[in-house]
């Protein structure tokens, strides 16, 4: 039988961006008692998922300007850049950060704000909203009870085409047919290999593999996207504002989804796909895929391309076409859906202003927010976004530098 851990102030689940973001927020605005009255429940270390997909798409910087960081200073990620001599490691129109600095900043943040000490290495099987208030959390070694809960975690699937689905049905999952999600390093050097999608995800597998030798081609339905930013940067200021205004649950997230609109690159990643295409090393076709079928060891994928259907034999396909979140992926929500029943749209809770699910006090950052944070919940941005929302109902005195809900 598990031990029973005594009570908390906040419960937060997972240790990855979301939850760094929204430690840091209390951490400078308050109050401070409930931050030592803090629990952290992740098996990995701090930032481990993100370390590792980064160093798997060996990715040298982020998708976000220097002001977007887990810090509610703004300045203080490139403060940090300067004073480190690092100034040459922020890329672009809009100073992006590399991967290696943004890292190193956050491990900054984790030591000055004694948050490594605060995760504790135990998985989170249950939690159970409490009648009088509070949560219960059973774990793996022991149980909790806190008075809020912060779900800071990713309940995302890839978006599976009726194509790959469908090979997957026939064939099994054989080695070559893969979500982007699937894909590795290991995947370069094995002869060639077609990318479908049109965004940044599929553009770095696309480079990866140019730049390791393998003949590529590259699908796209549409005419490629040029785009710094996940959203447009009026989604920061006067769209969000709108958003925000925006009664109905529904409209919010069609919203949300449209200013998203699917995948878009940024301008150096671009280029450096332009080169690739026009030296040879990268085939840029634009069509749809008519099926996938298993040839011998490798792959035939059928593409509609102007007006003909071309097969594309291949070792490998990498299907980079996105992913969804949706409520019952988070198996940690079952007693709120149960329980706490709430309107959804799309799989996507209809929460309070504080990112609570109602009638309790569970708070969700990151994907299943999107109807209340907008389209940039996912990122850091959203992030920023949300533990302002949430610290300041705490109590917290936040310097709100986002639009939110009147």
């Amino acid at each position: 039988m598990s031990a029973d851990m005594g009570d908390l102030e906040l419960a937060v689940v997972g240790a990855g961006p979301q939850a760094l973001t929204l430690l840091t927020y209390l951490a400078e605005h308050g109050p401070r008692e409930l931050l030592e009255r803090t629990r952290v429940f992740d098996t990995s270390d701090w930032l481990t998922t993100w370390h590792h997909q980064f160093a798997s798409y060996e990715i040298p910087m982020l998708r976000s300007a220097w002001v977007h960081h887990p810090h509610p200073d703004p300045y203080g990620l490139i403060r940090f850049g300067r004073q480190e001599g690092r100034d040459d490691e922020f890329f672009g129109r809009i100073g992006r950060p590399s991967t290696r600095l943004f890292a190193d900043y956050c491990d900054k943040l984790l030591d000055g704000y004694g948050l490594r000490e605060l995760r504790t290495s135990a998985q989170v099987t249950d939690l159970r909203p409490l009648p009088a208030g509070g949560v219960e959390l059973t774990t793996t070694t022991g149980t909790w009870r806190a008075r809020r809960a912060v779900l800071a975690t990713n309940p995302i699937r890839p978006l599976v085409p009726s194509w790959l689905g469908g090979a997957w049905a026939k064939h099994g999952r054989e080695p070559g047919a893969m979500h982007s999600k699937d894909w590795s390093a290991d995947t370069k050097g094995q002869g060639p290999v077609v990318v479908v999608g049109g965004g940044l995800t599929a553009a770095q597998i696309v480079s990866a593999h140019a730049l390791a030798g393998d003949p590529v081609t590259w699908l796209t339905r549409t005419l490629v996207r040029e785009r710094d930013l996940d959203i447009e940067a009026v989604w920061l200021g006067p769209n969000l504002g709108k958003f925000h205004s925006v009664v109905d649950l529904k409209a919010r997230v069609t919203m949300a989804r449209k200013a998203r609109g699917g995948g878009s690159i940024p301008n150096h990643e671009g280029s450096q796909l332009e080169d690739l295409i026009q030296t040879g090393r990268v085939a840029h076709l634009r069509g749809a895929v008519d099926g996938l079928q298993r040839t011998g060891e490798g792959w035939k994928l059928n593409v509609r391309h102007q007006g003909r259907t071309k097969p594309l034999p291949a070792a490998n396909v990498v299907c980079a076409t996105g992913s969804r979140a949706h409520v019952r992926y988070e198996t940690l929500l079952r007693r709120c859906r149960t329980e706490r029943p709430v309107r959804r749209v799309a799989g996507l809770p209809m929460l309070n202003r504080d990112l609570s699910w109602p009638d309790t006090s569970v708070h969700l950052m990151g994907p299943l927010a999107l109807a209340q944070v907008g389209p940039s919940c996912r990122t850091v941005i959203g992030a920023r976004i949300a533990a302002e929302r949430v610290v300041e109902s705490w109590g917290g005195a936040v310097n709100r530098q986002y639009p939110g809900p009147k």
